[in-house]
């Protein structure tokens, strides 16, 4: 009896365990400059991470505003949203100015996230920054200091150019990041940095030789106390042979940086072998849906779906929690009396299918990228939701019998023709 009580109670330590190793756990950080000046405007980035897939998320991002001004954010400082793509990492940036000197805390509070397979929320650590910020090179001092004993931190770039392509984005002294894309067959650029302290230096300045694919060029300031900052231009020089794939009756080139592409949520980048060539594509999460991303003659950036080895381009569609690729209609698809239309969502032109011009819904044919499958949607233009299009078996029984009819009419009229050709020919042969 001992032994059996025994192996119960491990059996239950034994489950116990197990869930307290699966139990879902996150965490909220917040990642910003550890220096800025007074007066420039820096970037926050809060991060939400989980070991589990997240349905929704929220916190509070709260900030010092005696030292600091809020400008703008992907999302709001307090956040709410959901999470349809189901990541397990969720990032919100924030844009932020400093306007005075000292010490500028940044903390969030109240983190949570709804595991997606629980369906039940979780609490997060919650973390802090704290930024120093520094009065900018040039700035008068407040305390008896001499300014000949102070030497410049400023690191700062005034302008940044270059002969060739165009930065992406536009040049701003604060952003370190850019991309250009240059045209086949180019070999150089000439890069001209200019220094926003005359007593800083620059490292590079003038012809920097480029190749086909990827090239990254660093541009490093450094200020008279030898403080440090780095811009980077990750120059693309395009192929002089791309791969080129039909669609419809255009040719569109293979693009292999994907950088140019905006992913829709829910798909993860993977190899993909096309014409002997390893080429980037895009996955979705059920691994049903595969994107690529083509250039058309013009220069312009589009992703399409490999299907069946042709290439189908789409508008992506996000309704709620839904994400509709919206393609184009199979001709045999198109419900009866449904007449073209289109509507505008979220600033993005689609076209379908309508009833009646004014009607408030309109059809539209897609793949839904959580599933895999393809059906017709129908889109409630007043409400702004979507959902699966059922055939109107009316309409179904109305087109079956519609084709009976004009087939029992055309037997009818044979037949009278056959009357009428059978009286004629017996009356021509009563006259010979």
């Amino acid at each position: 009896m001992k032994k059996i009580a025994l192996s119960f109670f491990l059996t239950f330590l034994f489950f116990v365990n197990i869930n307290k190793v699966g139990a879902a756990s996150g965490s909220a950080t917040i990642s910003a400059s550890n220096k800025v000046t007074v007066g420039s405007t820096f970037t926050v980035t809060v991060t939400m991470r989980a070991n589990v897939e997240m349905s929704a998320f929220q916190y509070e991002l709260n900030y010092d505003t005696s030292h600091l001004t809020f400008i703008s954010g992907d999302a709001g400082l307090a956040v709410a949203d959901s999470l349809p793509s189901r990541p397990k990492t969720k990032t919100v940036k924030y844009k932020f100015k400093a306007k005075s000197v000292g010490s500028a805390t940044l903390k969030i509070t109240g983190g949570k996230f709804t595991d997606w397979l629980e369906d039940k929320e979780v609490s997060t650590t919650n973390g802090s920054k704290t930024i120093q910020i520094v009065e900018a090179s040039g700035s008068n001092k407040n305390d008896n200091s001499s300014d000949l004993d102070v030497k410049s931190s400023n690191t700062y770039l005034k302008s940044l150019t270059v002969d060739k392509g165009n930065l992406n984005p536009s040049f701003k002294k604060d952003v370190e990041e850019y991309e250009l894309l240059l045209e086949a067959g180019t070999t150089s650029i000439n890069i001209s940095p200019k220094a926003e302290d005359s007593k800083s230096s620059v490292n590079i300045e003038g012809k920097v030789d480029v190749k086909e694919g990827d090239n990254t060029i660093q541009v490093k300031v450094t200020a008279e106390n030898g403080d440090k900052r780095i811009y980077t231009i990750h120059a693309y020089v395009e192929e002089s042979n791309p791969i080129k794939v039909n669609v419809g009756d255009s040719y569109y080139s293979v693009v292999k940086r994907t950088s140019f592409l905006n992913i829709p949520d829910g798909f993860s980048e993977e190899k993909y072998n096309l014409k002997g060539e390893e080429v980037p594509t895009f996955i979705s999460d059920n691994k049903k849906i595969r994107l690529i991303g083509l250039k058309d003659k013009d220069g312009n950036y589009v992703l399409a779906i490999i299907d069946k080895g042709k290439y189908i381009l789409f508008k992506n569609l996000n309704v709620g929690n839904i994400n509709i690729l919206v393609i184009p209609f199979d001709e045999d698809n198109i419900p009866v009396g449904y007449k073209k239309g289109k509507v505008t969502i979220n600033d993005v032109s689609y076209d379908g299918y309508k009833e009646k011009s004014k009607s408030d819904f309109i059809l539209f044919y897609g793949i839904n990228s959580n599933t895999g499958y393809k059906n017709i949607y129908s889109y409630d233009i007043k409400e702004g939701t979507i959902q699966r299009y059922v055939k109107n078996k009316n309409a179904i029984d109305d087109k079956i019998l519609l084709k009976s009819g004009i087939v029992v009419i055309s037997c009818f009229i044979s037949f009278i023709i056959a009357i009428i050709y059978g009286s004629l020919r017996n009356k021509v042969k009563n006259l010979d």
